[in-house]
């Protein structure tokens, strides 16, 4: 199986990841695709082929940005013409989405009637995404309790 972990401080912003041979996360700002977040993954969970530890990707994230994590079921979605829908084209249509000034669940939503509801993909595998928006000095709308 594969997997991804991150972790991300709340209040820096920083970004820490592990992959075991999950799709990299795609990093948006100022509503444009930025680069996706690869690195050399560890072997799927379970194999137990992994012969050192796992490496650990850093990143550091600027008020505003936004981190798409997805499974490969998104990105190998079908469009109506049988092409793959492909990562450059989840990455451009979420930086259009982005763009217009849309928020994260907003642009999750909009991706979700785009390849589900409107039925432009179909569907062979999971397909599972989650999109973070990392806002400085937010934390204690989440978690209240967090100084």
């Amino acid at each position: 199986m594969t997997a991804l972990i991150a972790e991300l401080e709340l209040s820096s912003g920083r970004l820490r990841w592990v992959s075991a041979g999950h799709p990299p996360p795609l990093l948006l700002r100022d509503g444009r695709l930025i680069k996706e977040l690869d690195l050399e993954p560890a072997p799927p969970l379970g194999t137990r082929l992994a012969t050192t530890a796992p490496t650990v990707g850093q990143e550091s994230l600027e008020p505003g940005d936004m981190l798409l994590l997805y499974t490969d079921g998104l990105s190998e979605a079908r469009r109506p013409g049988g092409e793959l829908f492909t990562v450059e084209r989840l990455g451009q249509f979420i930086e259009r989405q982005a763009a217009g000034g849309r928020p994260a669940p907003e642009t999750l939503r909009g991706l979700r009637e785009a390849i589900i509801d409107r039925r432009e993909g179909t569907l062979r595998d999971d397909a599972t995404a989650l999109l973070v928006e990392w806002r400085r000095g937010t934390q204690g709308d989440l978690f209240p309790d967090v100084v």
